[in-house]
C-alpha cells in the first residue's frame, strides 16, 4: 500500500462538512495572515508532505484508522443533530481522543515546539558557554528533523493524557438557527476562557469544535458552563453527566464563535461561503 504523500493535520471527511455548494472538492478559505481569500481543493489544505513521517516514527496510517471509526460519529451528528447521541459513553470516548489529538496533531502545535525551542536555545546560549566541539550541533539546533521527532513523540504521548481535558466536561451541542455559518479552521479545536488565559485544564475554560455550518460542539467547566447564558436555555445544567444543546438564534453569538476560531488559526480559516467580510 503505497503512502499518501499529502498528510493532513486535519481530516479530508471533517473538511468536506464545510466544502463549498458548488463543489464537492473545495472548500472557501481565508488567509489571516495575507488577508485574502480563496477557494482550494479540500485535498490541498490543512496538510504538509510527509507531516507525520519521521527518522523515528510514523504516524498517518495510525492515524487514518482513528479518524475512520471517528468519522462514523462525526457524521452521524452533522446529519441528524441529536445531542442525546453524546450520551453514549463510548462514543463520547471516541470523540474525546479524537479531539485530543486534533488539539496536538496540527501545524500550530509544531510551530509551537520550534518557537519554544529558539526560546530555550537563547537562554542557554546566554546562560551557558558551548564547548567549540559541540558548537556546531548545537547551531543546528532545532533542525527540521528534530522537530518533528518531537512532536510525534508528544502526539503519542499526551494524546491519552490530555483524553480527561475532554471526557470530563459538561457535553453541549450547539445549533447554529441563524443565516450566518459557524468556520472551522487549520487549527479546530478552540479554547475560550472569560476569566483566566485559555488551557485545557484552567477553570472556566471552555473546548468548541464546529462540526458543520450548522452545528459545533462546545465542551464546558461543568461548573462554570452557566457563561453560555443558561437562562435562554433552561436545560443546561439539569444534569452535569448528560448531553444537552443549545441553540444560537443571534447572529452575535455565531460571530463570536468564529472570532474565537480565528484567534486559534495557524493561517488559514475556512467556511461553506465566501462570508470573510468581517476580517477585512
Amino acid at each position: 500500500m503505497s503512502k499518501p504523500k499529502r498528510q493532513h493535520y486535519v481530516p479530508q471527511f471533517y473538511l468536506r462538512n464545510f466544502k463549498d455548494e458548488s463543489s464537492d472538492n473545495l472548500i472557501n478559505c481565508f488567509n489571516i495572515k495575507t488577508k485574502k481569500p480563496y477557494k482550494a481543493s479540500i485535498s490541498k489544505v490543512a496538510q504538509k508532505k510527509y507531516f507525520y513521517e519521521s527518522s523515528k516514527n510514523n504516524l498517518e496510517y495510525q492515524l487514518s484508522l482513528i479518524e475512520k471509526e471517528s468519522s462514523k460519529y462525526i457524521n452521524n451528528l452533522v446529519e441528524n443533530k441529536k445531542y442525546k447521541y453524546l450520551n453514549n459513553l463510548n462514543i463520547r470516548a471516541n470523540l474525546s481522543y479524537f479531539m485530543s489529538l486534533q488539539f496536538i496533531r496540527t501545524n500550530d502545535k509544531r510551530e509551537w515546539i520550534i518557537n519554544h525551542s529558539y526560546e530555550l536555545k537563547d537562554e542557554i546560549s546566554q546562560e551557558v558557554e558551548i564547548p567549540q566541539k559541540f558548537q556546531k550541533l548545537f547551531d543546528e539546533l532545532p533542525s527540521e528533523e528534530h522537530v518533528k521527532n518531537w512532536h510525534l513523540e508528544y502526539i503519542e504521548k499526551f494524546s491519552l493524557k490530555f483524553f480527561k481535558y475532554f471526557y470530563y466536561k459538561k457535553w453541549i451541542l450547539i445549533k447554529n438557527k441563524t443565516n450566518l455559518n459557524f468556520w472551522t479552521s487549520d487549527n479546530p479545536i478552540s479554547i475560550w476562557n472569560p476569566i483566566n488565559p485559555p488551557g485545557l485544564g484552567r477553570e472556566c475554560s471552555f473546548i468548541f469544535y464546529p462540526l458543520s455550518p450548522r452545528l459545533c460542539i462546545c465542551l464546558a467547566d461543568p461548573f462554570h458552563f452557566s457563561n453560555l447564558d443558561q437562562g435562554r436555555n433552561s436545560s443546561i445544567g439539569l444534569n452535569i453527566l448528560k448531553a444537552t444543546s443549545f441553540k444560537f438564534k443571534d447572529e452575535v453569538d455565531v460571530i463570536n464563535n468564529n472570532m474565537i476560531e480565528v484567534d486559534s488559526c495557524n493561517m488559514n480559516v475556512f467556511s461553506k461561503d465566501c462570508d470573510f467580510e468581517i476580517l477585512f
